[in-house]
């Protein structure tokens, strides 16, 4: 059960300062100002400082540098994403000309990322170095895929449609990490799902809002690189079919964008894409849950060893 501070700090403090820093940047109270069309930035900026604080708030101060831990590393990931998404904000609303760079600047965060995330696997020889290459090249190929195809699809999709979707990716993936041996990397999953859900609830408000050019550049690189984190440093960790069934959330919305169904109503077409995305993750979330009480079920009562080896899995802080 979670306590109080950790709602609190898991959930509140990242959707408020989102919810804040979407506010100043859009300022949906002014709908006629030209400027409020260069907020792109905010979306990164208010789901990285939200994720910042409640990371922070969790350990009871900021990892230090170097990050002497895999979860340590994943602060200062988020840290370079949100960089990388604010910068990527500010180009699209004064420079467009220059979001060619956008792809070749995201790939090379990643790879950086991800190696920072999963070197101990390399000092712990668990990995050779062909095995690591071959493992960092999948990652990063699959980080950078579901980042530009997600971004594509939220500027297609209606306004609150995209965070919606993102919100339910992110939530799924944290509901399937706690059952499956860390409630630490699944609250961390979970404060980025409550952050976009900010957007989700500013967006009928705000015209002009997205967390595209930005937010989804945080949001994705960041929930994947958890999920990666907890398929490999987690007993008994994430199942590759949960994985692939929690991606195909990102996936199946993209049917909500074909011609049929653009001259729907936009509240219709949010509908179908959250339905689209929630079918998988939820069959991904009931699996998840099926494994976990199989593994209750098979620890005999009062077998004190079986109940301390997942009980110190569930707190895996790696």
């Amino acid at each position: 059960m979670f306590t109080t501070r950790e709602i609190l700090y898991t959930a509140a403090v990242p959707f408020g300062v989102t919810l804040v820093v979407l506010l100043a940047a859009w300022r949906p109270w002014r709908r006629r100002e030209r400027s409020v069309a260069r907020g792109w930035w905010a979306g990164a900026a208010g789901i990285g400082v939200g994720f910042f604080l409640a990371f922070a708030l969790l350990d009871g101060r900021p990892p230090a540098w170097p990050p002497s831990e895999a979860r340590h590393g994943l602060f200062y990931y988020v840290a370079a994403l949100t960089v990388l998404g604010v910068i990527e904000g500010l180009l699209h609303a004064w420079v467009p000309g220059a979001a060619w760079l956008r792809a070749e600047a995201a790939l090379l965060v990643f790879a950086a990322g991800l190696f920072l995330l999963f070197q101990s696997m390399l000092k712990n020889d668990a990995w050779t170095p062909l095995n690591a290459a071959c493992h960092l090249l999948g990652m990063t190929v699959l980080t950078h895929a579901a980042w530009a195809s997600t971004e594509v699809l939220v500027l297609r999709l209606p306004r609150p449609a995209g965070p919606l979707v993102l919100a339910t990716f992110s939530g799924a993936v944290a509901l399937v990490i706690m059952l499956s041996g860390s409630v630490v990397y699944g609250r961390l999953a979970g404060a980025l799902a409550v952050a976009v859900l900010a957007a989700a609830l500013l967006a009928p408000a705000a015209p002009r809002l997205s967390v595209a050019r930005g937010g989804v550049t945080v949001v994705i690189p960041a929930t994947l690189a958890i999920l990666l984190l907890a398929r490999y440093y987690v007993e008994p960790g994430v199942a590759v079919r949960n994985g692939a069934l929690l991606l195909s959330s990102l996936v199946l919305p993209w049917a909500a964008t074909i011609r049929p169904l653009r001259r729907r109503r936009p509240w219709v077409r949010t509908v179908i894409a959250l339905v689209l995305a929630a079918v998988p993750a939820g069959v991904a979330v009931l699996l998840a849950q099926r494994a976990f009480s199989r593994m209750q079920n098979e620890a005999a009562p009062g077998d004190e060893s079986a109940a301390y080896s997942f009980h110190v899995s569930s707190n895996d802080v790696r």
